[in-house]
C-alpha cells in the first residue's frame, strides 16, 4: 500500500514538474513573440541612435506644432509635401549652421507618407558673434518643388521659387499663390538669423537605412511613397503631428 501511494505522489510530482516546463515553455515562446513584434516596429538601433532619432522626432513635432497656428489653412490643405528642419547656427566671424529634420509627403489618398531623415548645413561670412536656433516648416506645393525634394540633396534659392511667409514677429513678404515652396521660421537666441537662401538639405542616407532597414526602403523617393502608418514607432510623433495640423 505504501509502494502504491509512493508511486502515486512520484507520477503527481512528475506530471507538476512536466506541467511547469510546458509552462515555462510557452511563457518563453511568448516572450520571443513580444520581442519579434517589437523589432519589426522599431529597428534594432543602439541607445545612442535611438536617442538622437527620438530627439529628431521630438523637435520636429513640436516645432511644426508652434508654428501651425502662422500658417494659413489654405496652404496647409494644398501643400504636396511639408518638411521641418531644425538649425543650429554659430559663429564668430565666420559663421556657420547645421541641424536635422523630417519631410513627408501627401499619398494619392490623401494620408501621409513615412518620413524621410533631414540634415543641413550653410556657410556665411561677415562680423557676426552668438548663436542661435532656427525652426522652420517648409511647403512643397507643385510638382516641380516635390520633385526637388526627392533629390539626394538640394539648394534652398538656387533656382527653386521659395517665398518665406510670415516670419516671427510678423515680419516677412506678403504669401503669393505661385510659389513653389513656402517657409515659415521662427528664431531663438542672440543671432537666429531667418536666412533661407542658402541653406543646402540633404536626406540622411545612414539614418534612413538604419530606421527603414526592415522595411527594405532606404531611397528618399522610396519613403516618401510608403504609408506613414508602416512607419516605424520611432518616427510616428512626427507622422501623428502632421496628420494632425495638416489633415
Amino acid at each position: 500500500m505504501s509502494q502504491i501511494k509512493a508511486n502515486s505522489i512520484v507520477k503527481s510530482v512528475l506530471s507538476v514538474t512536466f506541467a511547469a516546463h510546458l509552462l515555462a515553455g510557452c511563457g518563453t515562446t511568448t516572450g520571443a513573440g513580444s520581442a519579434n513584434l517589437a523589432g519589426s516596429e522599431n529597428p534594432p538601433l543602439n541607445r545612442g541612435e535611438y536617442r538622437r532619432i527620438t530627439q529628431i522626432a521630438s523637435d520636429t513635432s513640436s516645432a511644426l506644432s508652434n508654428m501651425a497656428v502662422r500658417i494659413p489653412p489654405e496652404i496647409l490643405k494644398q501643400a504636396r509635401c511639408l518638411a521641418v528642419i531644425r538649425t543650429v547656427q554659430a559663429g564668430f566671424i565666420f559663421g556657420g549652421s547645421g541641424g536635422d529634420g523630417m519631410a513627408t509627403c501627401r499619398l494619392p489618398e490623401g494620408t501621409w507618407s513615412a518620413p524621410s531623415y533631414l540634415s543641413l548645413g550653410g556657410a556665411s561670412v561677415g562680423l557676426q558673434i552668438g548663436g542661435g536656433v532656427v525652426e522652420s516648416v517648409l511647403l512643397f506645393m507643385n510638382d516641380a518643388s516635390v520633385q526637388t525634394l526627392s533629390n539626394a540633396q538640394f539648394t534652398l534659392g538656387a533656382g527653386i521659387g521659395a517665398m518665406v511667409g510670415p516670419l516671427s514677429g510678423g515680419r516677412g513678404s506678403a504669401v503669393t499663390r505661385d510659389a513653389d515652396i513656402f517657409t515659415y521660421s521662427q528664431g531663438v537666441g542672440l543671432q537666429a538669423r531667418l536666412v533661407i537662401d542658402g541653406t543646402v538639405i540633404s536626406h540622411e542616407d545612414n539614418r534612413n537605412r538604419k530606421v527603414y532597414s526592415q522595411l527594405g526602403i532606404q531611397t528618399p523617393r522610396e519613403i516618401m511613397a510608403t504609408q506613414g502608418a508602416l512607419a516605424p514607432n520611432i518616427a510616428s510623433p512626427f507622422i501623428d503631428a502632421v496628420s494632425r495640423i495638416a489633415p
